[in-house]
Parts: structure tokens; C-alpha cells; sequence
């Protein structure tokens, strides 16, 4: 996923870190802060193109969104740390029903995605996105 123009960018990044972190010139450290904020921008919009093309690609949609939200919350283990949800206004404390929650949720938003439906997978990913990046 990571471009070559990423790459360079994040190198630059930290070349701009350590000039600032060995100097006080308030002009140079907005300009690391403003880099910053672009190349995060860049990179959040890079991930979003990167997934929607995983999933109007593919032919499992909720298998690809699991890989994907596994991939961006560094878990690829079942985690048992939800212990409960509020659903429909309840608090659920049953593993079975928390986990059929899930799976009706993740389920609505892939049958909204088609492979022709390219702006309906780039709102998906992108409201998934930024909850998650926030």
C-alpha cells in the first residue's frame, strides 16, 4: 500500500523532525506541522482508495471488510473485550447477540457496495475511515 512518494514523504518527514527539535525557528516548525498534517491527509486518502479497491474487487464483501478492520486495528486474534453494547436502546450482554450485531451491521453496509457502485464503497470505507483515523 505504501507509494514510493509516500516513502520519500515520511523520510522528509523526519528529516524536518530532528532540524526542528535542534533549532527554535518558529517559521520551520509550522512548516513541519503543516507537512504534517498534508502527508496524514495523503495517507488517510491512499488507504481509502486502497480499500475501496480491495472491496469493489472482491467477491466476499464482509471477508474483506473483517481483513480490513483487522488490519487497521492491529488485531487479527478474537478478542473477547467487549463485554457490552447498547443495542436498540439495550444494554446486551450476550456474547451471541453482541456478535450477531456485528455481523447484521457489517452485513447491511457490503450489500450496499457492487462492483459498479464505486462511489457507495468509497463512502463505506470512508465513513469506517474516519471514526477510525480520528
Amino acid at each position: 500500500m505504501e507509494t514510493p512518494g509516500i516513502i520519500i514523504s515520511s523520510q522528509h518527514k523526519r528529516e524536518l523532525y530532528l532540524l526542528c527539535r535542534s533549532t527554535k525557528d518558529s517559521k520551520l516548525n509550522n512548516y513541519y506541522k503543516k507537512y504534517c498534517r498534508n502527508l496524514s491527509d495523503v495517507i488517510k486518502t491512499a488507504k481509502e482508495r486502497y480499500y475501496n479497491k480491495l472491496l469493489i474487487n472482491s467477491n466476499n464483501k464482509s471477508k474483506t471488510s473483517w481483513h480490513i478492520i483487522q488490519s487497521e486495528t492491529n488485531k487479527t486474534k478474537h478478542n473477547h473485550g467487549i463485554s457490552s453494547i447498547e443495542i436498540d436502546g439495550k444494554i446486551c450482554n450476550d456474547y451471541l447477540d453482541i456478535a450477531k450485531a456485528f455481523n447484521t451491521y457489517f452485513t447491511m453496509l457490503t450489500e450496499k457496495i457492487s462492483v459498479n457502485d464505486s462511489e457507495n464503497a468509497l463512502s463505506t470505507t470512508n465513513n469506517f475511515l474516519s471514526h477510525k483515523l480520528s
